[in-house]
């Protein structure tokens, strides 16, 4: 359980610093910040209402997510969130 509640702020921060660098421009640390507290505040809602894809929208919905939980290693948003 701890391991997974340090993971997934480690997550979302990597998923957002490199998606505002892809676009070519400097990253707004202060946006992203209150943007990543955004996106956590909704998943913890969304976890204590029992709604899993809503929680599963703070991630990249890619093939290329990798999660790593309680069952080992997960590749992709969909399989993911069917474990």
């Amino acid at each position: 359980m701890a391991l997974r509640t340090y993971l997934i702020p480690f997550l979302l921060i990597g998923v957002l610093l490199q998606s505002c660098g892809e676009q070519g421009e400097k990253p707004n640390y202060a946006q992203s910040e209150v943007k990543i507290a955004e996106i956590m505040h909704n998943q913890q809602n969304a976890w204590n209402d029992g709604d899993l894809v809503s929680f599963m929208n703070g991630y990249w919905e890619s093939d290329s997510l990798v999660f790593l939980g309680k069952s080992g290693v997960n590749n992709g948003w969909q399989k993911t969130l069917e474990n």
